[in-house]
C-alpha cells in the first residue's frame, strides 16, 4: 500500500481543527506555511505593527499535528512559515520582525523578483539534511520578514543565510527536516522538494520494515471458524 502524505496548509488546518487533524491517519506530514504564527503561542507582542493577520485556530491545530508526529515519530517536513510554525510547538520563538524588511527586502545580497529574494543558504556540512539535499550551499528563494530566534526542543540549527538568518532545521533524534525558503516555488531552483519528501517517504519505509509483522484480521478469523467446530 502507497504511504499517505498529509499536506496541511493554514485554511485546512483551521477548517479541520486540532482534534480532527490528530485523528487523521498519515505515513508522513508537510506543513506549509502562510501568515504569521499566532505571537501568543511563543509571547511575541500583540500590538508588534509589523504583525501579519494571524489564524489562531489554524496555528493551534498545525501545533498538536507537530507535537503528535514528533511524539509518533512520522517523517515531518516543514516548508517556510511551516518551519516556524514547527519550532513554536516544540517551545521555540521568533524573530517577530526582521530589521530591513527581512528576506523580502535588501538585506542579504541576492536578486529580487516578485516578492521573492533569491539567495544563497549554507548548510552545516555534517547534519542530517545536507546529506538528504546532496549540498552544503544552495541557491534558495525565500519571501518571510520573521525567522527563528531560540530553537524548540530537540531542535537542531542546520542552514542560515550569509547574513546568519536560520534557513533550515531538523530534529536531533526524531525524521523531521525544515526549511525557511520555497522549494515548491515555480521559479526555485534545483529538487529540494522531491528531496526532502523522498527523504520522508524513505523513513516510512525504514519503519514499515523495522515494525513487526501483524497477523491478517481474515487469519485470525479463520482461525476462529476451525477452533469451534
Amino acid at each position: 500500500m502507497a504511504p499517505v502524505l498529509l499536506v496541511v496548509d493554514r485554511v485546512s488546518a483551521e477548517q479541520a481543527g486540532a482534534e480532527e487533524l490528530k485523528r487523521r491517519h498519515a505515513d508522513a506530514v508537510v506543513v506549509t506555511g502562510g501568515e504569521d504564527v499566532d505571537p501568543s503561542l511563543y509571547g511575541g507582542r500583540l500590538d508588534d505593527p509589523h504583525r501579519g493577520q494571524p489564524l489562531p485556530a489554524a496555528d493551534r491545530a498545525q501545533v498538536a499535528l507537530v507535537r503528535r508526529a514528533v511524539e509518533t515519530w512520522t517523517p515531518l517536513v516543514g516548508i517556510c512559515g511551516g518551519l516556524q510554525l514547527v519550532n513554536v510547538a516544540l517551545g521555540g520563538d521568533l524573530v517577530q520582525h526582521l530589521p530591513g524588511a527581512g528576506h523580502v527586502g535588501r538585506s542579504i545580497p541576492g536578486e529580487h523578483l516578485s516578492g521573492m529574494i533569491d539567495h544563497r543558504g549554507v548548510l552545516d556540512p555534517g547534519s542530517v539534511l545536507a546529506r538528504i539535499l546532496g549540498a552544503v550551499e544552495l541557491d534558495v528563494r525565500s519571501s518571510h520578514h520573521q525567522a527563528v530566534h531560540r530553537p524548540g526542543e530537540g531542535l537542531v540549527v542546520v542552514g542560515r543565510a550569509h547574513d546568519g538568518t536560520v534557513e533550515a532545521l531538523e530534529h536531533a533524534s526524531a525524521p523531521l527536516w525544515c526549511v525557511q525558503w520555497h522549494p515548491e516555488d515555480a521559479g526555485a531552483r534545483g529538487t529540494v522538494l522531491t528531496d526532502l519528501l523522498g527523504a520522508a517517504l524513505a523513513a516510512v519505509r525504514r519503519c514499515h520494515r523495522s515494525a513487526p509483522p501483524r497477523p491478517r484480521q481474515e487469519s485470525r478469523a479463520q482461525e476462529g471458524r476451525s477452533g469451534a467446530g
